[in-house]
Formats: C-alpha cells, sequence, structure tokens
C-alpha cells in the first residue's frame, strides 16, 4: 500500500491516509498484532469489540492530525518530517 510519503502534495497524502486508516488491522490476540507482549488478549466479543472502536477512533483521530506536520502551508511534504519514512521502526519498514 502507497504512503504519505510517496505523496507529492497534501490532497493526495490526505487520500492516502485515510485508505491506510480504514484498512483492516489486527487486535490484540492476532498473530499480526505488534504490541502483543504489552496489551492483554480480550476475554470476550464485546471486549475485542470495543477495543476495536477504540483503535478505530485513534486511527481516525492521527489522520486529521498528522497532514498538519506532514506538509507545509503551500501543501508540500516537509522534508523535516517526511525522513523520518525512511527509518525503521520498532524493527519493521515502514512502507
Amino acid at each position: 500500500m502507497a504512503t504519505a510519503a510517496e505523496s507529492k502534495n497534501k490532497d493526495d497524502g490526505i487520500a492516502k491516509l485515510d485508505a491506510l486508516a480504514s484498512s483492516p488491522f489486527s487486535l490484540p490476540g492476532d498473530a499480526g498484532f505488534a504490541l502483543g507482549s504489552m496489551l492483554s488478549t480480550p476475554d470476550t466479543a464485546g471486549e475485542r469489540d470495543q477495543i476495536r472502536l477504540y483503535f478505530k477512533q485513534l486511527r481516525t483521530a492521527v489522520v486529521k492530525r498528522l497532514p498538519a506536520y506532514l506538509y507545509t502551508e503551500s501543501g508540500q511534504p516537509n522534508k523535516w518530517w517526511m525522513a523520518f519514512a525512511k527509518r525503521k521502526f520498532m524493527n519493521k519498514e515502514l512502507k
């Protein structure tokens, strides 16, 4: 999936971030969950649904706020923030 760092303007970056935020994601207890050792597995389906809602809300809030830092007033990528897109986080490539 394309990332905001690969976009050339703010509108394209926001669209890519929206697509990323609405894509399926792992929850605690799933094999692909990156922070599995930090969060316990939900005991019930209700807890699992509540965690999914919290994470969805978190992803939506980040997508709303992040473009203000990633792009300049003119809508061009902010080179200082985009430099972090090329680095690893938690031993994973950010793509």
